[in-house]
C-alpha cells in the first residue's frame, strides 16, 4: 500500500510540473509574439529605435530624380541603386532614421555631385532636377573651314538657325547652317535708310519673334523692322512722334508676339515720374496700353530696361537707380523687388526672377510657392553669395528653371539655385570666351579664333 501511495504521489507531482512548464510556456510565446508582433507592426509603419536618444522614431525618406539617370547614389557611404527607367522617373529611398546625411551622386566621367540633407520623421526629402557636369566639356566647330566676323553674340533667332554677331560697330547675320556667307546689318540698314530718310545708326537690334529674316531695329527715329529678305524697311514705333507728345520712349523688348515698350512723363507737382506701358502687336499691327493708372516711381528715375516673362502677364522694370520693379497685368500691381540690381533675367518656366546686385551678389526671387527639392515661398529670395562676385558680368538661365550659367570676367561657371549645402558650382569655360546659350536647343556657343564653336553639357 505504501509503494503504491509513494507512485500516485510522484505521478500527481510529475502532472503537476508540466502544467506549470505548459502555461509559462504559453505565456513566454504569447509575450514573445505580442512583442514581435508590436514590433514588426512598428518596423514597417517606419518606427526605429534611435540608440542615442532611446526613443522610438518614426523614419524619412529620400527622393533622388539625376541626369545622367545611372548616376550612382551614395548615403553615409552605403551604395543604394538608381532605379530610374522608362516608367520610375527617379529614386524612393525609405526608412531612413531622422538625421543629417551626406548625398554624394557620382558617375564616370563626371564631377560628383554632394548635399547634406535633413531626414525628418515621416517626411520625405527630395533631391530633383540634378545634374551631373561631364569632366571634358568639348567645343566643337560649327563649321572647321569657316571664320566668322564678330566677337560679341548679340541674338540668336527663335527657331536656333541664324545668328547676329557684332565686332565693333558692325553686326553680322548668319545662317548657322552656311557660314560661308553673311550679311552686314549695318551696311544694308544704311542703305535704306537713306531711301527712306532715316539715320543710318544702329542703337539695338533683335530678331522678330516669329519670323527670323526680319529684324527690329532701334535707331534715334524708332523702331524699324528690316526685312532681310526682301530688303525692306517698315517703322513701327516712331520716337519723334511720341517726344511731340512728351512721352519718349525710354526702353523696349520683345516677347511672344508683341512688341513691349515704356514712356514716361514728369510730373512736378508729385515730384514723380509716370510711365506707360505699351504693347504693338506684330500680328494683328495694333496697339495696347497695358497699365490702367499710370507708373509712378521717383522723379528723376527713368526706365533703362524692361522684359515680359514668357506669359506676357509679367513685366520687370530697372530704373537707371537700379530699382527692379515687377508690374502684373493681371491685378495691376506694381511691386518693387530690388534697390540695388545692375541686371535680371525671366526663369524659362515663368515662376522666378533672377538678378544681379551692384555688389555681385545673385538673388533668385520666387512668385510663386516653389516645391521641388528646395521648398520656397512666394515673395522668398535665395541669395547667392559666390567667390570673385565682383567679376561677375551676367547671370543667364538653364532650361531647367534650376541652374544658372554665371559668365565672369574670367571663365563660365554652371550653378545650381538650391541653396541646401554645400552649393555645387561647376567651371564650363576656364577662359574668357564670348558665349551664347540657346535656351530652346540647350546648346552653348562660343567664339574662339574667329571660330564659331558648339557645345552641350550633356
Amino acid at each position: 500500500m505504501r509503494k503504491i501511495y509513494e507512485f500516485t504521489n510522484k505521478k500527481r507531482f510529475s502532472i503537476s510540473m508540466t502544467l506549470k512548464t505548459r502555461r509559462l510556456l504559453f505565456y513566454s510565446l504569447l509575450l514573445i509574439f505580442i512583442l514581435a508582433g508590436t514590433g514588426a507592426i512598428l518596423y514597417s509603419s517606419g518606427w526605429r529605435f534611435n540608440p542615442g536618444s532611446f526613443h522610438l522614431k518614426k523614419t524619412g525618406a529620400i527622393y533622388i530624380e539625376t541626369e545622367p539617370k545611372d548616376a550612382l547614389i551614395q548615403i553615409d557611404n552605403i551604395y543604394f541603386k538608381n532605379r530610374t527607367g522608362l516608367i520610375q522617373k527617379g529614386t524612393l529611398i525609405p526608412n531612413l532614421p531622422p538625421e543629417l546625411y551626406e548625398i554624394k551622386l557620382k558617375k564616370d566621367g563626371y564631377f560628383p555631385y554632394y548635399k547634406n540633407l535633413l531626414i525628418e520623421s515621416s517626411m520625405v526629402n527630395e533631391l530633383i532636377n540634378v545634374i551631373l557636369i561631364p569632366q571634358e566639356i568639348k567645343k566643337l566647330p560649327l563649321d572647321n573651314s569657316k571664320k566668322v566676323k564678330g566677337n560679341k553674340f548679340i541674338a540668336l533667332s527663335k527657331d536656333g538657325n541664324k545668328i547676329i554677331l557684332k565686332d565693333k560697330e558692325t553686326h553680322y547675320l548668319y545662317d548657322l547652317n552656311n557660314l560661308s556667307t553673311a550679311l552686314n546689318v549695318n551696311a544694308v540698314f544704311s542703305t535704306l535708310s537713306q531711301l527712306y530718310a532715316l539715320a543710318p545708326e544702329i542703337y539695338s537690334i533683335v530678331f522678330h519673334p516669329f519670323e527670323p529674316n526680319k529684324l527690329i531695329i532701334e535707331d534715334e527715329n524708332g523702331l524699324q523692322i528690316l526685312d532681310t529678305n526682301r530688303l525692306t524697311l517698315d517703322t513701327v514705333i516712331n520716337k519723334k512722334l511720341m517726344d511731340s507728345t512728351n512721352s519718349p520712349l525710354t526702353a523696349w523688348t520683345v516677347g511672344n508676339s508683341s512688341i513691349y515698350y515704356a514712356a514716361g512723363t514728369s510730373n512736378q507737382e508729385l515730384e514723380t515720374r509716370n510711365y506707360t506701358l505699351f504693347s504693338y502687336n506684330l500680328i494683328l499691327k495694333t496697339e495696347d496700353i497695358l497699365n490702367q493708372e499710370p507708373l509712378a516711381i521717383e522723379k528723376d528715375a527713368e526706365i533703362i530696361k524692361i522684359k515680359a516673362d514668357n506669359s506676357g502677364n509679367r513685366i520687370a522694370i530697372l530704373d537707371n537707380f537700379n530699382d527692379i520693379y515687377i508690374f502684373n497685368l493681371s491685378n495691376q500691381k506694381l511691386n518693387q523687388i530690388a534697390h540695388s540690381a545692375k541686371t535680371f533675367s525671366f526663369s524659362p518656366d515663368d515662376k522666378k526672377i533672377a538678378f544681379l546686385d551692384k555688389d555681385g551678389k545673385i538673388n533668385i526671387y520666387f512668385f510663386e510657392d516653389w516645391r521641388q527639392g528646395v521648398n520656397k515661398k512666394t515673395g522668398d529670395i535665395i541669395r547667392l553669395d559666390l567667390n570673385n562676385k565682383t567679376e561677375i558680368k551676367e547671370i543667364i538661365w538653364y532650361q531647367d528653371s534650376s541652374h544658372i550659367f554665371v559668365n565672369y570676367n574670367s571663365r563660365l561657371d554652371f550653378i545650381e539655385i538650391d541653396d541646401r549645402l554645400p552649393l555645387n558650382q561647376y567651371i564650363i569655360a576656364d577662359e574668357s570666351l564670348p558665349f551664347f546659350y540657346d535656351n530652346k536647343n540647350d546648346l552653348i556657343y562660343f567664339i574662339q579664333n574667329n571660330s564659331l564653336l558648339i557645345s552641350s553639357l550633356k
